[in-house]
């Protein structure tokens, strides 16, 4: 961090010896050190391109060729359109908030311009986007959930039910979509060039016909699901959901040792996986069926156990799969944690405004989202994109994903 240093010296009385009258040497210091804010502040960069002709013939004026922004004879530099962008997206802001921030720092930006200006970072974006999703599409595991979002209808003073959907892959690259409404019709597009590999998800229907349509793609569940619904129901029936949740216990027990487990070349990890799995969360999962099919006898289908049993019974095949493959997760929680920025976020701006503006949200959700994963800085990375995408070629857009783009220069990556 940058540091200012302060030198505080006695009053020239007291560097006189009060018992000989000499003068006083300095033999050393003390030292203290505080942390100090200095509030953001806006500044005007104001370019100058001096006009140059011949003074004899009147022709052939010389200037400067303007610098090229991210946006042509735009107010904002790659910097603010960066802050709007990670304030938003990252640290949950509403435009409304941070028009209201600005005014308080003495600059009158409105809401709609703020808005213009997520929409063309949105544009500029679109084609590392893309080389990111062709990156995900290329995961041997690939986890998939959705979450709701307002989006306030045009016209009207309410608002519709519309989707994010998270995708994540195992290069910790995660990307967002958007539809209105939950039809499977949303992850059968997204994942039309996806069709070999593992798909991590929960029981939601939807993703029924990309198994149908993908004879290469094996789908797995997600234990945390699982286990969510038997501890909802731990309270109408303890005794029942205690011996599931212990059990449940002991699989994770296993997944803990296979990740403290060290490896000397990290591809090796999914072997020792399989091989523990095999030997003890097989037997953890075979006694769990057994209390499974037991209970489902005993309890009323309809109460919060028997769906609970239900669930477990209808996925029994999806959520034993992690057994036959280390690769594969046993829960789906890294795309659930991917999610929770936007469920944070929700609680602040309420709704997206605009069915349009939907897109937007998952571009830059997912972006912000992988810097997350990989470990950068958010800002460092986009105002660094934004000050090249227009001039990147465009068959090299995977330099300036935030994976590629921390390969190419680690020591920039700092995390946030």
């Amino acid at each position: 961090l940058p540091r200012v240093s302060r030198v505080l010296e006695p009053d020239a009385d007291d560097l006189i010896c009060s018992c000989c009258g000499r003068a006083k040497v300095r033999i050393g210091e003390e030292r203290a050190e505080q942390l100090d804010f200095v509030p953001a502040s806006f500044r005007v960069i104001e370019t100058i391109r001096p006009k140059y002709a011949c003074s004899r013939c009147k022709e052939g004026v010389t200037v400067a060729l303007a610098p090229r922004g991210p946006v042509d004879k735009g107010l904002a530099t790659a910097g603010l359109l960066t802050h709007v962008i990670v304030s938003k997206y990252v640290d949950h802001a509403p435009l409304a908030r941070l028009a209201t921030i600005f005014g308080r720092l003495g600059v009158d930006v409105p809401r709609q311009t703020l808005c213009g200006w997520v929409e063309k970072v949105h544009l500029l974006l679109a084609a590392v986007e893309a080389a990111q999703w062709a990156s995900i599409l290329t995961s041997h595991v690939l986890g998939a959930d959705e979450t709701p979002v307002n989006v306030l209808e045009e016209g009207r003073k309410q608002c519709a039910r519309g989707y994010l959907w998270c995708y994540v892959g195992d290069q910790d690259e995660v990307a967002f979509d958007f539809s209105m409404g939950r039809r499977s019709e949303t992850p059968t597009r997204a994942l039309s060039d996806y069709h070999a590999g593992v798909l991590v998800c929960d029981a939601y229907a939807g993703y029924d016909e990309l198994e149908r349509t993908k004879p290469g793609l094996l789908r797995t569940g997600c234990m945390a699901h699982a286990r969510r619904k038997v501890f909802e129901a731990k309270d109408v029936d303890p005794d029942r959901a205690m011996v599931l949740l212990a059990l449940i216990r002991l699989l994770y027990d296993v997944e803990a040792r296979i990740q403290a487990e060290p490896c000397v070349v990290e591809a090796q990890r999914p072997l020792l996986a399989r091989a523990l799995r095999q030997q003890e969360s097989r037997p953890v999962m075979e006694r769990i069926h057994e209390h499974v099919e037991r209970y489902r006898a005993e309890v009323l289908p309809k109460s919060p156990m028997g769906k609970a049993l239900g669930y477990l019974h209808n996925q029994w095949t999806y959520l034993s799969r992690f057994l036959e493959d280390g690769a594969i997760p046993i829960d789906n929680n890294r795309v659930e944690r991917a999610l929770r920025p936007v469920a944070v976020g929700r609680g602040n701006w309420t709704f997206i405004g605009s069915e349009d503006a939907g897109p937007w949200a998952a571009r830059l959700y997912g972006l912000m989202g992988t810097c997350r994963l990989q470990g950068i800085n958010p800002y460092t990375w986009l105002k660094d994109v934004l000050d090249r995408v227009r001039d990147h070629p465009p068959d090299r857009m995977h330099e300036l994903t935030p994976r590629g783009w921390k390969l190419a220069r680690p020591q920039a990556a700092a995390v946030t």
